[in-house]
């Protein structure tokens, strides 16, 4: 005890010291730990606010999405009434140049020289089934991308001055399909019925067809038709659709600028694009083959146990395609052109350029 208490003074310091390194190492860790705690609390504020930026920018994503959707649909009704509103004249205009009608009268009136006239029937017939399909699909694809131009011009206008020019806009794009109703019309008449009295010369009256010759024939006045297509001038190789120049005037002015504001320029171009005549084929391409499946299913009707029939037989079958082609009724040929998958994205693709600001 006396050996502890001579060295008393000794062990105080010796506590004081190891107190105070133990109580450095508190505070050290006291320190680290508020460090810690802050660090933690401004990375969950960070991670709290990105979160609520991406769910804002994924709702504003998908408000545009349904928004766009909502247009699309809108156009695609409006361009398939416009159509509708304009096959009537259309199928009069097709029929006044190709006129079956009258041929037929004159058929059921005389009895004799009725070859000549059947032999012209055919033509006439078999050419105007051609001449529709084309009609249709070129009035609605180019009607359709016409609408999405002027709609999404007019949604950035309505967007940015609350504007309502719907009725106007309208009056625009049906104007723009006057050259293919007129002009165009009668340049592609003259072309579909050379291209059928070539194909249709070694096919006699009695000549027996089966429902596959039926769509054959009809491919091969197709192809014959579209051949010769035009040339782009600044590439120098043929990559727009031969329809191309039925739909737009040679001249550039279609439409005055004061009313087209540029929509109509802008048209022009688009349509002469590769990839306009990329789906113009793709509708054409698909209504044909639509066309002959009817075909086939009306010539094994008629036909009923036999596998062929005569060219004079088919003439009336291929007559009631071409009401066919000119009819509104739901499903109806011109609402499956519109419906197909490569118009709708290009459609919507232009719809969504033209309606955003430009920068």
């Amino acid at each position: 005890m006396s050996w502890v208490y001579r060295h008393k003074g000794k062990f105080l310091v010796l506590g004081a010291a190891v107190a105070g390194t133990q109580l450095r190492h508190c505070l050290s860790f006291a320190l680290r730990c508020g460090s810690t705690v802050a660090g933690s609390y401004v990375g969950g504020r960070w991670l709290l606010n990105k979160t609520s930026e991406l769910q804002e920018k994924r709702r504003s994503s998908e408000l545009e999405e349904a928004r766009l959707q909502k247009h699309c649909e809108n156009h695609c009704k409006t361009c398939l009434s416009a159509v509708v509103c304009l096959l009537p004249r259309l199928k009069e205009a097709v029929q006044a140049q190709l006129d079956a009608e009258s041929i037929t009268e004159q058929l059921r009136s005389k009895s004799a020289g009725k070859v000549p006239l059947w032999e012209n029937l055919k033509i006439v017939c078999f050419a105007r089934v051609i001449v529709g399909v084309y009609l249709c699909c070129a009035l609605s694809a180019f009607l359709r991308i016409q609408l999405s131009i002027l709609g999404g011009e007019l949604s950035l206008l309505h967007r940015d001055q609350g504007g309502d020019e719907g009725s106007l806009a309208q009056q625009q794009y049906l104007r723009s399909a006057q050259h293919l109703m007129r002009e165009g019309l009668e340049a592609l008449v003259g072309r579909v019925r050379k291209a059928a009295e070539t194909v249709l010369l070694s096919y006699s009256l009695k000549h027996q067809l089966t429902a596959e010759g039926v769509g054959q024939l009809l491919s091969d006045i197709h192809s014959l038709s579209s051949s010769h297509r035009p040339t782009n001038s600044s590439k120098g190789v043929c990559q727009t659709s031969f329809l191309v120049q039925f739909l737009l005037p040679r001249d550039q002015s279609f439409q005055s600028p004061e009313e087209t504001s540029g929509a109509a320029y802008s048209a022009r171009d688009i349509i002469e694009s590769a990839e306009f005549s990329m789906v113009l084929e793709r509708c054409v391409n698909q209504t044909f083959s639509l066309m002959c499946c009817q075909i086939s299913d009306i010539h094994h009707s008629a036909a009923q146990s036999e596998t062929t029939l005569p060219v004079a037989r088919v003439i009336p079958l291929i007559s009631d395609m071409f009401d066919f082609i000119f009819s509104s009724h739901h499903d109806s040929l011109t609402q499956r052109v519109l419906a197909t998958p490569e118009l709708q994205k290009l459609s919507r693709n232009i719809f969504e350029a033209f309606s955003r600001p430009s920068e």
